[in-house]
Formats: structure tokens, sequence, C-alpha cells
């Protein structure tokens, strides 16, 4: 990504600068705060990848983009001020959400991805049936 941004990843003022950029949600339009109840911590955070996902699906169908933060983790009390996010719900993620700049450089690298097969081992059926 750094590299597409012109910089290395380790340039230390790049990053700090793309960390700011998020912590500014990338200048998106809106941005999508996801809470959970706090007894649902545990195995419900399974239920809230599944939200954040099928939004960003949604989304992306509608030719929206989408970016998924940890930024609400790292400083909650913000968003409980700003928004009045109760004591009994957990911050859990942030989704910047409008249109991509097609242009912007951080949008046209390519993202190599593994093959399948490194990533699933299938044991007692067979894949091609």
């Amino acid at each position: 990504m750094f590299k597409a941004l012109g910089t290395s990843d380790s340039d230390k003022e790049a990053r700090e600068a793309w960390r700011l950029a998020g912590v500014g949600f990338f200048d998106a339009p809106h941005v999508i705060i996801i809470c959970a109840a706090r007894c649902l911590l545990g195995w419900g955070m399974y239920d809230v990848g599944a939200v954040a996902q099928s939004i960003m699906l949604a989304a992306h169908a509608k030719g929206l983009g989408t970016c998924p933060q940890a930024a609400p983790i790292r400083h909650p009390w913000i968003f409980r001020e700003v928004l009045g996010i109760p004591p009994d719900k957990e911050v859990v993620l942030a989704m910047p959400i409008g249109f991509p700049d097609r242009g912007a450089a951080v949008n046209r690298f390519d993202r190599p991805r593994l093959p399948l097969a490194e990533m699933l081992t299938w044991k007692g059926m067979d894949p091609k049936a």
C-alpha cells in the first residue's frame, strides 16, 4: 500500500499521515458505528462480523466503498461521548462509507491474494463435487 502511495512502510512520517487519515475516516461523508451488548462480546463477535460483512457487501452492490476500522476500540470514549452510546454497549467497529475515489493511488494497487488451496484443506469431501 505504501509503495502505491509513493513511499515505504518504514517511513514513519508517511505511516503517521496514513494513521491520521484513518482517524479522520479517510474523509468519508458518513461513518457507521457498530456496537454490541457487552453480554455478547464472546461468541457474539461472530455475529458482529457477519453484520459488518453484510453491510460491506450491500454497500459494494450499490457502488459504495467501506473501510472497517478498529479506531473505536482505541478511542471508545470519544464515540460514547459524541454519540451518547450507553455503558451497556461496547463500541466494536467504525465503518466509513461513501463513493470511493477510484483515482486515488490507494484504490488502484493490486492486492495479492493467496490461492484457496493454500488457505483451505478439504477433509472427507471432494471440493470439485
